[in-house]
C-alpha cells in the first residue's frame, strides 16, 4: 500500500527498537545491514536520486546478517519503543506497550543520506498520530519478546 492510512494495533506489531536493530547489524557490530561500508547500490536513498520508495526487496545485496530486506533507506520505520536518551534499558519503561508517547524510528529513507541509513541512528521520537511522507512500518511476525531479536549488547546509540 502507498500514500494509505491504515489504523493497527502498533503496541503488537511494531518492532521494539532494539529488535529493529539487531535486525539490522546482527551481532558483530556492522555499520550498515551489509558491513561496514557505504554502497548507494545497497539501498534506496538520496544518493540513488529515486526520490520515491521502491518495492521490498529491490536492493537484495542490502540485506541484513538474517536476509532481513530494505533495513536501510527506502522509508523510516515506526518501532513500538518510546524515545529515551540511550544507553538502551529495556526495563526503563520504554517498552511499556500501553505508553502512547513518541515514538523512535529507524532506517532513513529514499530522501535521506547515508548518515541517516546507519544501523544505529534512531531519529527522535515521533507521535502516532503524525504523518510521515517518508515512514513506514515494519511488522513482526511470530511470538513477541522472541529473545532472537533483542540486542545482545543492549543497542549502541548514535
Amino acid at each position: 500500500m502507498k500514500g494509505g492510512i491504515v489504523s493497527l494495533p502498533a503496541s503488537e506489531l511494531f518492532s521494539e527498537e532494539a529488535e529493529w536493530e539487531k535486525a539490522a547489524r546482527g551481532t558483530d557490530g556492522r555499520i550498515y545491514p551489509w558491513g561496514n561500508h557505504w554502497d548507494p547500490t545497497r539501498a534506496n536513498t538520496d544518493e540513488n536520486g529515486l526520490l520515491d520508495t521502491t518495492p521490498v526487496g529491490s536492493y537484495p545485496q542490502g540485506a541484513s546478517p538474517y536476509g532481513v530486506q530494505d533495513m536501510a533507506g527506502n522509508v523510516w520505520e515506526w518501532t513500538s519503543t518510546e524515545w529515551r536518551d540511550y544507553p538502551y534499558q529495556a526495563n526503563d519503561g520504554r517498552e511499556n506497550l500501553s505508553n502512547q508517547e513518541d515514538k523512535v524510528i529507524r532506517g532513513g529513507s529514499f530522501i535521506d543520506t547515508s548518515r541517516h541509513t546507519r544501523a544505529t541512528y534512531r531519529y527522535f521520537g515521533f507521535h502516532a498520530t503524525y504523518t510521515l511522507d517518508s515512514g513506514g512500518a515494519r511488522l513482526v511476525r511470530g511470538g513477541r519478546r522472541d529473545p532472537r531479536w533483542h540486542a545482545d549488547d543492549g543497542g549502541t546509540g548514535v
